[in-house]
């Protein structure tokens, strides 16, 4: 009886030994990075850092890309090199931290894409974090935090969800499951705000817009309500928040995708006179990404205008009348364009896309007795390894129908 015990104990303390050394190895797997902004109301620049807290050295450098016209290093802890047209930083054992500061407006053409007013900042975080490459052989995995210091009576809306508790207590958590290094990107609005919120089909929606913005808030969550199950069906993976930011001049008069969030100007109509929907575009670009060789990207820009209008069909928010109406519109107006190529595609390059984009849709029920069809090419478009191109395309059409697909152009094999 005396040996059992002692073995039981035995092995009960072993398997705690186990389980804590287990324990342990898992906490040496992670580290810490605090990305912290500081903004100040009327000024197009804020003060940022980053700081690694590691127990070991479990990340002993990484290459920030810091363009000088946007950043201007102000100090850091540890070891940094200038190579290759790449900031190097060697953070060391325990907490270290970059600083920075970087320019917030962002123009694009007259307008902006990125500003800061006396009342209120709209950027993303792609623009404001810079971006960060970490060695292959660095195996571990950041616990990622974002952090905003604002100006009194301001408040902000991120993609992120907050941490309730814990010492970063209010913080936005980043955590970007495919990347071992988390950097928050997306779209911010930071100020004096009015937020709308619902959940549609089980995803938490957030509209903001600075007040005073003449945002269209509940309309925008209607047209969400009615389309954006369908979208859900179809996509392979879902995200479980979706913020959308609107803002007024003098930013941009369109939309803009970024992980889970998207900015539409304000005084945009949410579906056009060519039955389009600025909106569902957008959300299209969020649901349905695809990667796109260079000077292709009327795959993804029509795709995205396709999608928006395939979706207002099917929920039956434009009749199928209507619907083709619009088709007829794109493909006269895609006349005009004399390639589809361009880094770039607007206008009369979306338009020839979205018209080919249904020819294929209906040439894939053709062939397939209705088995098959562009959301089914879509899927396999998103699953490509490699970016896309016409004779990629080509050749996961073929797969769906089992022959050469007779809408799209032949090219060249790439």
């Amino acid at each position: 009886m005396l040996q059992s015990s002692t073995a039981r104990r035995l092995a009960s303390a072993t398997l705690l030994f186990v389980a804590a050394a287990a324990l342990q190895a898992d906490a040496e797997q992670y580290y810490d990075a605090i990305f912290e902004l500081r903004l100040e109301a009327g000024s197009d620049t804020a003060t940022g850092s980053l700081t690694i807290d590691q127990s070991s050295r479990l990340l002993p450098e990484m290459a920030l890309r810091m363009r000088q016209d946007q950043y201007r290093l102000l100090g850091a802890d540890g070891e940094t090199s200038n190579r290759d047209g790449r900031l190097y930083w060697e953070p060391g054992k325990g907490r270290s931290q970059l600083r920075y500061e970087v320019v917030l407006t962002q123009p694009r053409g007259e307008a902006f894409d990125g500003l800061v007013t006396s009342d209120w900042a709209i950027f993303r975080g792609d623009d404001l974090f810079p971006t960060t490459l970490v060695d292959d052989a660095v195996t571990a995995k950041s616990r990622s935090r974002l952090r905003l210091v604002l100006p009194e009576g301001w408040s902000a809306i991120t993609p992120y969800r907050r941490d309730r508790k814990g010492e970063g207590k209010g913080d936005w958590l980043v955590d970007k499951p495919d990347f071992r290094f988390d950097r928050p990107t997306g779209w911010i609005l930071a100020g004096r705000m009015g937020v709308r919120r619902d959940t549609i089909a089980d995803v938490d929606i957030a509209i903001a817009a600075p007040v005073g913005a003449r945002a269209q808030r509940v309309s925008m969550l209607a047209l969400l309500r009615w389309n954006l199950p369908w979208f859900v069906e179809e996509a392979p993976e879902v995200p479980r928040r979706l913020l959308i930011v609107s803002g007024p001049d003098p930013l941009w008069r369109g939309g803009l995708s970024a992980p889970n969030s998207l900015f539409i100007h304000s005084d945009l109509a949410l579906i056009s006179e060519d039955g389009s929907s600025p909106l569902l575009h957008e959300v299209a670009h969020v649901l349905f990404p695809v990667d796109a060789a260079d000077e292709e990207d009327w795959i993804d820009e029509g795709l995205a205008e396709y999608l928006s209008l395939r979706v207002l069909r099917e929920t039956g928010t434009l009749s199928e009348s209507r619907y083709q109406r619009s088709i007829r519109h794109f493909r006269k107006r895609g006349e005009q364009a004399k390639s589809l190529y361009s880094d770039d595609s607007k206008g009369e390059i979306t338009a020839k896309a979205v018209a080919m984009l249904h020819d294929l849709d209906e040439e894939l029920r053709a062939a397939t007795a209705g088995e098959a069809d562009m959301m089914d090419l879509t899927r396999l478009m998103m699953a490509s390894e490699k970016p896309l191109t016409m004779a990629r395309i080509r050749g996961l059409a073929k797969q769906l129908a089992g022959r050469e697909p007779r809408s799209l152009p032949v090219v060249a094999s790439q």
